[in-house]
């Protein structure tokens, strides 16, 4: 699904954008979904506001986890922009459901990044 959200938003921004997977245990479903809507929402504030040329997506999972990063090369956070906007806080609430944390932060040399943390499965 990461894979079409990547093709997706290419077709539709006619920006590059590459994703690569690379999970040695399936996160159960509550953890994929926040996988899956932390990148599109990530993607989706990089079409409205980051003017980017490049976008890199990347989900690796192990015993211990799941990590994903969203970074682009667009014109990163403006000071003014406050992290704690609807999109933002949406993402970061969808990590923190499933146990895990989601931080954004500036990309060298430009952009944002966004990354999270998350179990592979959520604590009953």
């Amino acid at each position: 699904s990461v894979h079409w959200l990547a093709r997706l938003f290419r077709e539709r921004t006619g920006r590059a954008c590459e994703a690569r997977v690379s999970l040695a245990e399936e996160p159960d479903a509550q953890v994929g979904l926040a996988v899956f809507r932390i990148v599109q929402e990530a993607l989706t504030n990089v079409a409205r506001h980051a003017h980017a040329t490049r976008v890199d997506v990347a989900v690796r999972g192990d015993a211990r986890g799941v990590t994903l990063s969203v970074v682009d090369d667009g014109l990163g956070l403006a000071p003014e922009v406050s992290t704690h906007r609807h999109g933002m806080v949406g993402m970061r609430e969808r990590a923190l459901a499933v146990g895990g944390a989601l931080t954004v932060s500036p990309a060298t040399p430009h952009g944002t990044r966004v990354e999270a943390s998350l179990p592979l499965a959520v604590a009953t």
